[in-house]
């Protein structure tokens, strides 16, 4: 028997000790149970106090908001095209400064409301009602303004602007990053059509991976030991939510645009995954199985003279899809 696979990938708009990334990460199938069957109350704050007051650890408190969120907001397509035809221009009227002031104060919580009500919103939506429902049970979060690339044409160009917002939240004095917005769903702009698909790679995600997709206004929401830069960003490969399995440890290269003069590259994984389950496709088509492997890593060693503007994309093999979990740009 032939199993047909089908190369997906994502296209967006946009306790006690424990590890987000690793070994120790806790068992949350009782808690997303729990939390996408939960009907809505009237409020954010009652449906928020009624999904966590069960759970006793701040990361299980978290990991059911965050669920129920991405199980319960769809992403609002028609929202997002009326805002590129008004070029993301809001038109405020007031007649002070003062109701000026008054009205923007208000705003994030209104988008929150709004979109809890109407179970649709964009990424500001999303991160606004994570961030009030974690508020209202007493867990510090924040809203996170900046770039985000979903796309390997992306490598290596500059943004013109951010375009996208996410959340950190603060569990047990330890800050950590994730998006639901990009872990409700794809989305498919050419047919208007939002096809809801959770995945947890961006749930406390590792800051190092996370880098890879999402570039923060403000540095210091980066997470890591030396900040980067925007020239360093727009080098780095790009990264989709599977390269967040704890059991992919490290990746090679580190940029993400690979010079056809090198002619023989080696990409390379430091897994503890079976080399069978990783596939290298180049322009979104199946090219090779890895050419070396051991214990920790796998190696796919390719020929990049004659693959101008080429799309590189390491794989992992799933039961009907292949799942892309780094591009690279070949110049």
């Amino acid at each position: 028997m032939t199993i047909l696979r089908i190369l997906m990938f994502y296209l967006f708009l946009s306790a006690g000790n424990f590890s987000a990334n690793g070994n120790n990460e806790p068992d949350f199938q009782h808690v997303d149970r729990f939390a996408r069957q939960l009907k809505k109350s009237s409020t954010l704050d009652q449906t928020a106090r009624q999904l966590t007051i069960q759970f006793e650890t701040e990361v299980e408190k978290v990991r059911a908001i965050f669920v129920w969120i991405t199980y319960n907001i769809g992403y609002d397509i028609h929202k997002v095209k009326d805002q590129q035809r008004r070029n993301n221009r809001t038109v405020i009227t007031a007649n002070s400064q003062a109701e000026l002031d008054a009205y923007i104060k208000k705003m994030p919580r209104k988008m929150a409301d709004n979109a809890f009500s109407s179970g649709k919103g964009v990424c500001e939506d999303y991160s606004n009602l994570f961030l009030f429902m974690c508020q209202s049970i007493g867990i510090e979060a924040s809203y996170i303004t900046g770039y985000g690339r979903s796309s390997a044409d992306k490598l290596n160009k500059y943004p013109d602007r951010s375009n996208h917002v996410w959340n950190g939240v603060k569990i047990n004095d330890t800050w950590y990053l994730l998006d639901a917005t990009w872990s409700a769903g794809q989305v498919d702009m050419r047919t208007g059509k939002f096809t809801r698909d959770f995945t947890d790679g961006f749930f406390l995600a590792d800051p190092v991976k996370f880098i890879l997709t999402h570039f923060p206004d403000d540095p210091e929401w980066q997470l890591v030991g030396s900040p980067l830069d925007l020239d360093k960003f727009v080098t780095l490969p790009l990264g989709y939510p599977s390269l967040h399995d704890p059991e992919i440890l490290d990746y090679y290269p580190k940029k993400g645009v690979i010079s056809r003069e090198n002619e023989i590259v080696k990409l390379v994984l430091q897994t503890e995954i079976p080399a069978d389950q990783f596939e290298l496709y180049i322009n979104n088509r199946y090219h090779s199985t890895a050419t070396e492997a051991d214990e920790n890593r796998v190696v796919f060693q390719l020929d990049v003279s004659r693959l101008k503007n080429a799309e590189i994309t390491i794989t992992r093999i799933g039961d009907v899809k292949v799942i892309p979990l780094i591009s690279y740009l070949v110049d």
